[in-house]
């Protein structure tokens, strides 16, 4: 009888542990959730704001290398959230490994977590070089008016 109360007893505290594990895990997951959500919000504010001040300036067709420089600083702005979200999801995936003492699947993730932010450093080069592109064009096109009219 005592050895079946002990054997319920550690039962217990085994559930007891894994419980308060995954509760850890779902908060934590939440939290990374809502700031992923503020993130966003705080960017398409940003975007929103830029775009209309671009609006503004093309029509004054003025102003073309802050412009240029906006659009710039966009970009960066793009590119600083996308590595804050990356090292959000980085920690994230470092704790829930050490939580599950799972060594060689953290290697794994890690790997694919940088592969990942290459990916995307690349990509958002491409982005940046693409719009400095359009801007050249769009500066020619508006030369090529200037001197028309």
């Amino acid at each position: 009888m005592m050895m079946m109360m002990i054997m319920m007893m550690m039962m217990g505290m085994v559930m007891v542990v894994v419980m308060m594990v995954m509760m850890m895990m779902m908060m934590m997951m939440m939290m990374m959730m809502m700031m992923m959500m503020m993130m966003m919000m705080m960017m398409m504010m940003m975007m929103m704001v830029m775009v209309v001040v671009m609006m503004i300036m093309m029509m004054m067709m003025v102003m073309v290398v802050m412009v240029m420089v906006m659009v710039v600083v966009m970009m960066m702005m793009m590119m600083m959230m996308m590595m804050m979200m990356m090292m959000m999801m980085m920690m994230m995936m470092m704790m829930m490994m050490m939580m599950m003492m799972m060594w060689m699947v953290m290697l794994v993730v890690m790997m694919m977590m940088m592969m990942m932010m290459m990916m995307m450093m690349m990509m958002m080069m491409m982005m940046m070089m693409m719009m400095m592109m359009m801007i050249m064009m769009m500066m020619m096109m508006m030369m090529m008016m200037m001197t028309i009219k």
